[in-house]
């Protein structure tokens, strides 16, 4: 289990990340790190709001691509 906060990467295809600060502090546009943020591969398609606080479960993954979040939880759910 992992909880945070749901940033939308992007809204038509419901693609996720999930942050450890909220979309004001976010590895995007704070100072946090890249280990503070992960990509949710949803197992089920859901839209959630930017700031969501929201605990997911899934297979957690070190991604090797560099065009990627250093890790994404694969079959992600609520």
């Amino acid at each position: 289990k992992i909880t945070g906060y749901v940033i939308a990467l992007d809204a038509v295809s419901e693609t996720y990340a999930l942050s450890a600060f909220p979309f004001s502090s976010c590895f995007f546009c704070g100072a946090a790190g890249p280990e503070s943020v992960l990509e949710l591969d949803l197992k089920s398609s859901k839209v959630y709001l930017t700031d969501d606080v929201i605990t997911f479960t899934g297979l957690l993954q070190l991604n090797e691509d560099p065009l990627k979040f250093p890790l994404t939880l694969k079959e992600a759910s609520e």
